[in-house]
């Protein structure tokens, strides 16, 4: 229990608390002209949260890697789920802003000038989080499977 001996789970946690953080704040922000707003029946001005959407689902799977790290102590297991699940929340992140890039997109060009959407910091560090995660989760891999290797060779 309790396990942070390891490089890869410190950087694998940190990660985690990167996620964390990103899945609770600001995704997305709009500033919409009110007209286009009543026209298209949403908000002229509004900010989403990722805990009111795919925020719900990177928080969960960030907050499995981080009990993982912490609290287990199958070394190559909890790196593997670790990278496995770092690439999820990477993937929804990306996902996320392409969604995002899309929108932006296809707002007619006589529209641009009064549509104002941008990505939220949340969203960047859900990416960058989930980035993280896999990496020290592929590098708990390799140097659990480096050590196993070295033991058995002695």
């Amino acid at each position: 229990m309790f396990d942070l001996e390891q490089q890869w789970s410190k950087v694998t946690l940190a990660g985690a608390i990167v996620g964390i953080v990103g899945s609770l704040g600001p995704w997305i922000s709009w500033d919409i002209n009110e007209a286009v707003a009543a026209l298209a029946s949403i908000e002229p001005e509004a900010t989403e949260y990722g805990f009111q959407g795919d925020g719900l689902i990177t928080l969960a799977m960030v907050l499995a890697v981080a009990i993982l790290v912490v609290y287990r102590d199958e070394e190559l297991i909890d790196a593997a789920v670790s990278a496995v699940l770092g690439l999820a929340v990477l993937g929804f992140g990306v996902m996320k802003y392409n969604d995002l890039i899309s929108i932006i997109g296809d707002i007619p060009s006589e529209l641009q000038s009064e549509v104002q959407v941008s990505a939220g910091i949340g969203l960047y560090l859900v990416i960058l989080g989930g980035t993280i995660v896999a990496a020290g989760g592929i590098y708990g891999v390799v140097q659990t499977r480096r050590a196993e290797a070295e033991s058995t060779a002695v």
